[in-house]
Protein backbone atom coordinates (compact mmCIF):
# COMPACT_ATOMS: atom_id res chain seq x y z
CA UNK A 1 0.00 0.00 0.00
CA UNK A 2 1.18 3.15 -1.24
CA UNK A 3 1.61 6.36 1.85
CA UNK A 4 1.17 10.20 1.30
CA UNK A 5 3.50 11.68 3.26
CA UNK A 6 3.22 15.59 4.61
CA UNK A 7 6.35 17.25 5.42
CA UNK A 8 6.80 20.19 7.59
CA UNK A 9 9.99 22.29 7.29
CA UNK A 10 10.61 24.28 10.36
CA UNK A 11 12.91 27.41 9.70
CA UNK A 12 13.83 29.82 13.05
CA UNK A 13 12.27 32.92 13.28
CA UNK A 14 9.77 32.02 10.60
CA UNK A 15 6.22 30.21 10.86
CA UNK A 16 6.60 26.47 9.80
CA UNK A 17 5.98 25.24 5.79
CA UNK A 18 4.33 22.04 4.79
CA UNK A 19 5.11 20.40 1.59
CA UNK A 20 3.49 17.19 0.09
CA UNK A 21 7.13 16.23 -0.77
CA UNK A 22 10.49 15.69 0.33
CA UNK A 23 11.67 16.90 -3.13
CA UNK A 24 10.18 20.12 -3.03
CA UNK A 25 10.95 20.59 0.35
CA UNK A 26 14.42 20.01 -0.10
CA UNK A 27 14.05 22.25 -3.50
CA UNK A 28 12.86 25.50 -1.99
CA UNK A 29 15.72 24.83 0.52
CA UNK A 30 18.23 24.96 -1.95
CA UNK A 31 16.52 27.81 -4.01
CA UNK A 32 15.93 29.65 -0.45
CA UNK A 33 19.68 29.01 1.01
CA UNK A 34 17.75 28.14 4.36
CA UNK A 35 20.02 26.99 6.88
CA UNK A 36 19.15 25.91 10.88
CA UNK A 37 15.92 24.33 9.70
CA UNK A 38 14.92 20.92 10.55
CA UNK A 39 12.60 18.68 7.73
CA UNK A 40 10.20 15.97 9.50
CA UNK A 41 7.19 14.12 8.37
CA UNK A 42 3.90 15.37 10.13
CA UNK A 43 1.63 12.68 8.59
CA UNK A 44 1.61 9.48 6.79
CA UNK A 45 -1.73 9.13 4.96
CA UNK A 46 -1.85 5.07 3.88
CA UNK A 47 -3.84 5.08 0.19
CA UNK A 48 -4.83 1.91 -1.57
CA UNK A 49 -5.55 3.46 -4.68
CA UNK A 50 -4.62 6.49 -7.50
CA UNK A 51 -8.72 6.72 -7.21
CA UNK A 52 -8.88 7.15 -3.64
CA UNK A 53 -5.75 10.05 -3.81
CA UNK A 54 -8.24 11.85 -6.35
CA UNK A 55 -11.18 11.53 -4.88
CA UNK A 56 -9.71 12.60 -0.99
CA UNK A 57 -6.79 14.92 -2.16
CA UNK A 58 -6.53 15.86 -5.51
CA UNK A 59 -9.82 16.66 -6.82
CA UNK A 60 -10.65 19.18 -3.71
CA UNK A 61 -7.12 20.78 -3.95
CA UNK A 62 -7.86 21.54 -7.75
CA UNK A 63 -11.17 22.64 -7.36
CA UNK A 64 -10.38 24.89 -4.92
CA UNK A 65 -7.15 26.13 -6.78
CA UNK A 66 -9.18 26.71 -9.77
CA UNK A 67 -11.51 28.47 -8.27
CA UNK A 68 -9.13 31.03 -6.70
CA UNK A 69 -7.43 31.27 -10.06
CA UNK A 70 -11.02 32.18 -11.35
CA UNK A 71 -11.88 34.53 -8.63
CA UNK A 72 -8.38 36.60 -9.65
CA UNK A 73 -9.47 36.80 -13.25
CA UNK A 74 -12.99 37.93 -12.25
CA UNK A 75 -12.07 40.85 -10.42
CA UNK A 76 -9.94 41.69 -13.18
CA UNK A 77 -12.56 41.53 -15.71
CA UNK A 78 -14.79 43.57 -13.42
CA UNK A 79 -11.22 46.24 -12.82
CA UNK A 80 -11.48 46.74 -16.64
CA UNK A 81 -8.40 44.33 -17.71
CA UNK A 82 -10.11 43.93 -21.31
CA UNK A 83 -11.63 47.98 -21.81
CA UNK A 84 -7.74 48.50 -20.73
CA UNK A 85 -6.41 46.23 -23.28
CA UNK A 86 -4.75 44.29 -20.84
CA UNK A 87 -5.86 40.78 -21.18
CA UNK A 88 -2.94 39.18 -23.19
CA UNK A 89 -0.37 41.50 -20.93
CA UNK A 90 -1.84 39.93 -17.42
CA UNK A 91 -1.82 36.14 -18.98
CA UNK A 92 1.37 36.00 -20.69
CA UNK A 93 2.03 37.64 -16.75
CA UNK A 94 0.41 34.68 -14.89
CA UNK A 95 1.00 31.70 -17.06
CA UNK A 96 3.42 29.80 -14.93
CA UNK A 97 0.37 30.41 -11.88
CA UNK A 98 -1.84 28.99 -14.53
CA UNK A 99 0.66 26.19 -15.03
CA UNK A 100 0.90 25.50 -11.53
CA UNK A 101 -2.66 25.42 -11.35
CA UNK A 102 -3.24 23.18 -13.55
CA UNK A 103 -0.82 20.93 -11.70
CA UNK A 104 -2.54 21.32 -8.40
CA UNK A 105 0.70 22.17 -6.38
CA UNK A 106 -0.59 24.88 -4.09
CA UNK A 107 3.02 25.02 -3.32
CA UNK A 108 4.28 25.87 -6.50
CA UNK A 109 1.58 28.26 -7.39
CA UNK A 110 2.77 30.30 -4.35
CA UNK A 111 6.02 30.08 -6.05
CA UNK A 112 4.95 30.89 -9.20
CA UNK A 113 2.93 34.20 -7.53
CA UNK A 114 6.02 35.46 -5.81
CA UNK A 115 8.06 35.49 -9.10
CA UNK A 116 5.52 37.38 -10.90
CA UNK A 117 7.41 40.04 -12.01
CA UNK A 118 4.52 43.54 -10.91
CA UNK A 119 5.85 45.98 -13.51
CA UNK A 120 3.45 49.37 -13.59
CA UNK A 121 1.98 48.61 -17.08
CA UNK A 122 0.44 45.54 -15.20
CA UNK A 123 -1.61 47.81 -12.32
CA UNK A 124 -4.21 47.44 -11.18
CA UNK A 125 -4.81 43.92 -12.12
CA UNK A 126 -1.87 41.63 -11.33
CA UNK A 127 -0.14 44.02 -8.21
CA UNK A 128 2.39 42.83 -5.58
CA UNK A 129 0.00 42.95 -2.74
CA UNK A 130 -2.84 41.51 -4.74
CA UNK A 131 -0.52 38.69 -5.36
CA UNK A 132 0.27 38.43 -1.89
CA UNK A 133 -3.67 38.59 -1.05
CA UNK A 134 -3.73 35.41 -3.17
CA UNK A 135 -0.89 33.53 -1.92
CA UNK A 136 -2.82 34.33 1.79
CA UNK A 137 -5.51 32.94 0.58
CA UNK A 138 -3.72 29.81 -0.24
CA UNK A 139 -1.63 29.56 3.07
CA UNK A 140 -5.08 29.50 4.73
CA UNK A 141 -6.50 26.41 2.50
CA UNK A 142 -3.26 24.61 3.61
CA UNK A 143 -4.05 25.75 7.51
CA UNK A 144 -7.62 25.11 7.50
CA UNK A 145 -8.62 23.15 4.47
CA UNK A 146 -10.70 26.26 3.91
CA UNK A 147 -10.30 28.86 1.69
Amino acid sequence: MAALVKWRLNIPSVEFIEFTDETTARNYIDANAINGYSLDIIQEIAVSDAGTVNETIAKPVGDWIRDLLDDFLSENIAMGVTQAGKTALVGIALKDVSYWVSVKSLYEVMSAANAVNCTPDLAPFVTRARMNAFNARIINYLKTGRG
